[in-house]
Parts: structure tokens; sequence; C-alpha cells
């Protein structure tokens, strides 16, 4: 595919009910992106079968978001535990 093609499939493929560019970051900014799409159905903007398929997939962003955090607070846990001189022991399974 050409890069005058790749620009085309792009611009074509951009949604018309969602003008703006959606910020996930975060889990707060999910949960302002589900209340959109929610006001959105609400105002029949889109239909309740498309806001149901982009909430579910928003909740699944949120549930990775989510579990990336926790990741990290580990990370951190035991990089503190090491500088603390506490050796960190994985549980066995």
């Amino acid at each position: 595919m050409t890069e005058t093609a790749v620009e085309r499939v792009e611009a074509e493929s951009v949604d018309e009910a969602t003008p703006y560019r959606v910020r996930l970051h975060t889990v707060d900014d999910i949960r302002v992106e589900m209340a959109r799409v929610y006001r959105d159905v609400r105002g029949k903007r889109l239909t309740p079968t498309d806001g149901a398929k982009l909430i579910y997939m928003l909740s699944q962003v949120a549930r990775v978001a989510e579990v990336a955090r926790v990741e990290q607070r580990i990370d951190a846990v035991i990089a503190a535990m090491e500088k603390a001189g506490i050796p960190y022991v994985p549980a066995q399974s």
C-alpha cells in the first residue's frame, strides 16, 4: 500500500460521530469518554448497539490501564524494598 493510499484509508475511516481526538491515557480519561458515548446514545447521535460496543471496548481499555498501573506500583514497591536491603523473593507457584 502506498503512502497516499494509507492516508486515504485513514481519512476515510475517521468516524464523523467522533470529530475530536480521544484521550485514553488514564482511567479517568476513559471514564470521560464513556460518559461522552452515553450522552451520544441518549441524544440519539449514536445507536444503542454502537454505544454498547464502544462502552465494552472502553471497559477493556480501562481494565488494561488498571492492570498496568498495579504492575507499576508493584515494581515501585519491589524497588523500594531492594533499596532498603530487603530481598524480594517471588512466591512459588
